[in-house]
């Protein structure tokens, strides 16, 4: 039981010769483990080693998945998670969070939200499901497993504290693009929104601008004392390129808007609908700006017969 409790696998003194306590959680994959017995006497062991447990006692299930999960999952589509099990230990309910990092012992509050993933965590045993990811592309953020028991009893608890999601059960890709980015163009000129950065993008997702407060697609808002409709860009190209990068284009026919800051709304790989809402996840601004109006040249005609000396 060494690396599964407390470092050691040794638990705390008992009090009373029939409960023991370990310090710290169980940090393996579900597992039989032998326990092992060894009674303290001044001056022959302080059962402080190994080698002082010499009397089998039994055995302790440890129940959990197994470790080092590897999983990818979309911004903007839903997302599944299938955790196995190993041999001989049968799944229990728990619920799974993604934490902010790529540690679960070092998430904070934030584990218990699982930022990003709608609903929060998910329940389940083995397949753990959300119906979108509104989280930012990202290379590894770390999956957190807590067993599951409404009453607290049966070996798990109500899952409400950080505390109770620190066994990590894997990592977990996030395939999308970064927030809070920033672009610019010119009002009735060609558009290029460029470079889209991200985690894993490739061509053909979809970016719109809109002037409503928030990305839902499908509607129109007042902007620049204007009623605008949501634009639709082309679908992303270069994401291979190098030195171009990720690139969603509009085209100019599109681009008589009003001057202003308008949401970047992202649509993945899949059906990208405005109507249905498909455009869930901002990604950041595009602000529109107007060149100044053409000079006009002014001139005094010349009188009739009068010659320029």
């Amino acid at each position: 039981v060494a690396r599964a409790l407390g470092g050691e696998g040794i638990s705390y003194p008992s009090m009373d010769g029939t409960i023991f306590v370990w310090p710290g959680f169980a940090a393996v994959e579900g597992e039989i483990f032998g326990l092992c017995w060894c009674r303290m006497a001044e001056g022959v062991t302080d059962c402080r080693h190994a080698q002082d447990f010499l009397v089998p006692v039994g055995e302790v299930l440890i129940q959990g998945p197994s470790l080092d999960h590897r999983f990818s999952c979309r911004s903007g589509d839903p997302c599944l998670v299938n955790l196995t099990w190993p041999s001989g230990v049968f799944s229990v309910d728990g619920l799974l969070s993604v934490a902010p990092g790529s540690s679960c012992r070092d998430a904070g509050p934030g584990v218990v939200d699982a930022p990003g993933f709608e609903g929060g965590p998910a329940a389940g045993s083995e397949v753990f499901k959300w119906s979108v990811v509104l989280a930012e592309g990202a290379e590894a953020r770390a999956l957190c497993w807590c067993a599951f028991s409404p009453t607290g009893l049966g070996g798990g608890g109500n899952c409400t504290t950080s505390e109770e999601f620190v066994h990590q059960v894997g990592l977990m890709e996030i395939k999308g693009p970064s927030l809070g980015q920033r672009f610019n163009c010119e009002a009735e000129q060609p558009c290029d929104v460029a470079p889209i950065r991200g985690v894993g993008l490739e061509n053909g997702f979809s970016v719109l601008f809109s002037a409503q407060s928030f990305c839902v697609g499908g509607a129109s808002s007042d902007a620049g004392g204007s009623h605008v409709q949501d634009v639709v860009a082309s679908p992303a190209l270069n994401c291979g390129a190098y030195f171009k990068g990720c690139t969603a284009a509009f085209p100019w026919q599109v681009m008589n808007v009003p001057a202003g800051d308008y949401r970047l709304c992202w649509c993945g790989l899949g059906t990208c609908n405005v109507t249905t809402g498909d455009y869930v996840l901002e990604i950041g601004r595009l602000r529109v700006t107007r060149g100044p109006r053409p000079k006009v040249a002014l001139g005094v005609a010349q009188r009739p017969g009068f010659a320029e000396r």
